[in-house]
């Protein structure tokens, strides 16, 4: 026999009352609020958040990370939904899993409070509690969305969105907004508020969407230093040796709001670990580092920039629903258009010591190049291992064109000589002379050297792809340590990294050199793409010399 003490109606709608009664008590004050309902105290910086919330329906924060900007928005929304009748928040992020993450800042206050606890509706028998929305008695509820989730038909109230620079811009207001702003919802009282409010969290990462969002003038930055103030902000970071003219150009032409919880006031008021965050100042690039935790918006130095990585995302994630490619043994990839092989090998990058080997695969679909799978061994690996790795990948996915990086031509060579043997190509190179530069065009998988104009024609060739927004790459930015798929994917998520890590430096000849922003950061996947990349499109491993002849006779010359 079950234990559990049935509660009759009556009794449910006493306990509604008592409990709605306690949530009015102290509903004019947020610190009060928050730690009498449920016994949590808010700092000073998230009580003016809350404070400006309270005055300024649409809002946007994009302090930086660990700051608990989150936090304090969806605090604040558990109180309006708690005080205020007839309400509903949808959560919205990038992928459901994120929006779940912020419902459950809601769902453990209500869980740690016997206030809200009692406050939940019942419905034919049912706690209106679960994993994906919950429901107050007074009728207002919240629930968690992915962006691309296709749901229409809602009566939004409010809005709550996360990581907004990661969502598609057209998606965000063409779908989830206008599902906003009516002023008939059936079943709502009409004294309820029907006022939109609209709640915006998320760091710079370089794409238009938050930098449109602040420029629009519809949404009040809060917790932020405006105007000179913000200029002498970014003053400061830059004297501090925090930021660099070179990222922002002189302080005083400056536009943009800086928040109050950048990292370094995190770190000065003790909210932050301030070895934690310089060695997060030495993993990132400068930009990265400055953007996310300084929350300033950079000008990009990159020879491909952060916008056009985002955009091919969103492009990938949005319009084409592109998954990641984990290989199969004992099965074949089905191929849905031309694939390349790119190999970068070890040992000879800026930083020998940390350089890896590296492998990307690339697929053209009707005209887009989209990597769908990046693999790395560690320095020092033994070459007998990622020479059998290298024929198990081909096994998979059965490459029409590959080229690698001519410092590993053994290696390249032994892997051309086990694909023959095993059937799985039809030349074999020993047939075509000596292991010369000369031949290597021949090989099924030809050496290339990374270096002069070779690879600055690979280098530009791949910053056009992107440029040009045909480039469509996997979403797998939601993937953490410790998922199932991680360790499947976490070379896919090092090469987004890297390719933003490169720079273009100006030589004394016709063509540029390129190096590393954060030499920890890395090259050697950004070099396996780009030379993918180079074999996918021009399946060529020479840049052809053009020599014109001509004559002219001795007058006509003379006539010139």
């Amino acid at each position: 026999m079950s234990n559990v003490k049935r509660v009759s109606g009556q009794q449910r709608i006493e306990q509604w009352n008592v409990a709605e009664r306690e949530l009015q008590r102290f509903s004019h004050d947020h610190y009060l609020w928050h730690k009498y309902v449920h016994n949590v105290e808010l700092d000073a910086i998230q009580l003016l958040k809350c404070a400006e919330m309270d005055d300024f329906r649409m809002s946007l924060d994009f302090s930086s990370r660990r700051m608990g900007k989150t936090a304090v928005k969806e605090l604040w929304f558990l109180k309006f939904l708690a005080c205020n009748k007839d309400q509903e928040l949808g959560i919205v992020a990038p992928r459901e899993a994120q929006s779940l993450q912020n419902l459950s800042y809601h769902q453990d206050a209500i869980r740690r409070s016997e206030i809200l606890n009692a406050y939940i509706d019942v419905r034919q028998g049912r706690r209106q509690l679960a994993d994906t929305y919950y429901r107050f008695a007074n009728h207002s509820k919240a629930t968690a969305n992915g962006i691309m989730a296709n749901v229409d038909g809602g009566d939004l109230t409010c809005a709550s969105l996360e990581e907004v620079d990661d969502m598609p811009h057209d998606r965000l207001f063409s779908r989830f907004l206008l599902m906003m702003g009516s002023t008939r919802r059936l079943g709502a009282s009409k004294s309820s508020k029907n006022d939109p409010i609209v709640r915006i969290t998320g760091v710079y990462k370089g794409a238009d969407t938050l930098v449109e969002l602040i420029d629009s003038g519809e949404y009040q930055v809060i917790g932020a230093f405006h105007g000179d103030r913000a200029k002498q902000e970014v003053q400061s970071l830059i004297a501090g040796g925090w930021l660099s003219e070179a990222q922002v150009g002189k302080a005083e032409h400056y536009k943009w709001p800086v928040p109050v919880g950048n990292a370094v006031n995190g770190m000065m008021l003790g909210l932050l670990n301030r070895e934690f965050l310089t060695m997060m100042r030495g993993q990132l690039g400068e930009d990265e580092f400055a953007r996310q935790l300084l929350c300033i918006n950079t000008t990009s130095r990159n020879l491909i920039w952060q916008e056009w990585l985002q955009r091919a995302v969103h492009l990938g994630h949005e319009k084409a629903h592109l998954e990641p490619v984990i290989p199969v043994p004992g099965h074949v990839y089905k191929k849905r258009g031309l694939l390349a092989f790119g190999y970068d090998h070890t040992g000879h990058g800026e930083k020998p010591e940390s350089s890896r080997s590296a492998l990307v695969v690339l697929e053209n679909l009707a005209g887009f190049v989209v990597p769908i799978f990046a693999k790395t061994w560690p320095p020092g690996t033994d070459e007998s291992i990622i020479r059998r790795d290298l024929v198990a990948f081909w096994q998979y996915f059965r490459p029409d064109r590959a080229m690698g990086d001519a410092f590993g031509v053994g290696l390249i060579g032994n892997v051309n000589d086990d694909l023959f043997k095993l059937g799985l190509i039809q030349t074999d190179r020993m047939t075509l002379g000596d292991s010369t530069s000369s031949n290597w065009g021949e090989w099924a998988f030809a050496p290339i050297r990374f270096e002069g104009q070779m690879k600055h024609s690979m280098a530009v060739t791949l910053a056009s792809s992107f440029s040009g927004g045909r480039v469509a790459l996997v979403y797998v930015h939601h993937i953490q340590e410790g998922d199932e798929d991680y360790n499947d994917v976490k070379d896919l998520q090092w090469l987004y990294r890297q390719l933003t890590n490169i720079e273009a430096v100006a030589t004394s000849k016709t063509y540029a050199s390129y190096k590393m922003l954060k030499r920890d950061v890395g090259d050697d996947l950004f070099d396996a793409a780009m030379v993918g990349h180079w074999a996918l499109l021009a399946g060529q491993g020479d840049v052809p010399t053009t020599i014109l002849l001509g004559t002219s006779s001795r007058q006509r010359m003379l006539e010139r």
